[in-house]
């Protein structure tokens, strides 16, 4: 005879169940996400190794096109263009990471219809395989950006090692926001290109192509309510200045983030229920 579940255990699942769903499924997770980054260049002449040259490329196009022909520098009393492309780049890293996860977030169950009709395919790890690609794909561009790193400036600051800890926040808020946009693009078709023109907004109100101390006081709060300022800057932190973020502020966004992944894992759950009667 089955035993009941004592309320404090089913309490302590439901709070823990971002992390769970990912521990109890390690072995789907694991498969499915390196398929994924197997099938991305299956077919192609160079394979894997798109990896390392499309980030590459874009570096130095970025390079060539906002350091050379326009001749953006990041500060006034700076001239590097070498400074510019690589504190660009890894605003755009950060950028990069979150567009592609919450791009695809709407479609992410209808793209995934089959898995919807078997009652034992655990859904809720979908938004992880996308955040776990996300991550491998940003670690590539990462390594680009410390090999130009080195290149122009030496060994790069030892503050490096902090970065996993400086993506926490992000990964967690990603995932969050995640689960909430696969639930609801169930529903609402429309949602993708919703989702597309807000991730626009993003780019260009968070200071990835320019400095935050350019941006009037007056409208600076508006970058500072975009989710991915703080990353871009801690980022810039850690890889290129050298600088350690700041501990507090980091506990506390690290804190909301974890929150607002666990709501988000809630609601998805909740209607995950009614997604087989929809799709």
């Amino acid at each position: 005879m089955p035993t009941k579940r004592h309320p404090s255990h089913h309490a302590l699942r439901t709070l823990l169940g971002p992390i769970l769903c990912l521990l109890e499924a390690r072995q789907i997770v694991y498969q499915l996400t390196r398929k994924r980054i197997v099938l991305r260049y299956r077919g192609s002449f160079l394979g894997l190794l798109w990896t390392f040259i499309l980030p590459g490329l874009t570096l130095a196009i970025y390079t060539l096109v906002f350091g050379v022909v326009l001749r953006s520098r990041w500060s006034p009393d700076e001239s590097s263009t070498t400074q510019y492309a690589l504190l660009l780049y890894l605003g755009l890293c950060v950028y990069w990471f979150v567009s592609d996860c919450l791009g695809e977030a709407p479609s992410l169950i209808r793209n995934h219809v089959n898995y919807v009709k078997k009652v034992v395919f655990p859904l809720e790890v979908l938004p992880w395989i996308s955040v776990l690609d996300g991550l491998f794909q940003s670690a590539i561009r990462i390594s680009v950006f410390l090999i130009a790193y080195f290149v122009f400036y030496g060994i790069p600051p030892w503050t490096l090692v902090l970065l996993p800890l400086v993506w926490l926040p992000i990964c967690f808020w990603t995932l969050g926001i995640s689960w909430v946009l696969a639930a609801t693009g169930v529903f609402v078709r429309d949602l993708r290109e919703i989702v597309g023109l807000i991730l626009i907004g993003f780019m260009f109100l968070s200071p990835i192509f320019y400095s935050l101390d350019r941006v009037p006081e007056s409208a600076r709060f508006l970058l500072q309510l975009n989710p991915i300022t703080l990353p871009v800057l801690q980022t810039r932190d850690v890889l290129y200045y050298g600088v350690i973020p700041d501990p507090a502020l980091w506990s506390i966004i690290t804190f909301a983030s974890i929150l607002f992944a666990w709501a988000g894992h809630a609601l998805f759950m909740k209607s995950r229920g009614a997604f087989a009667d929809v799709i």
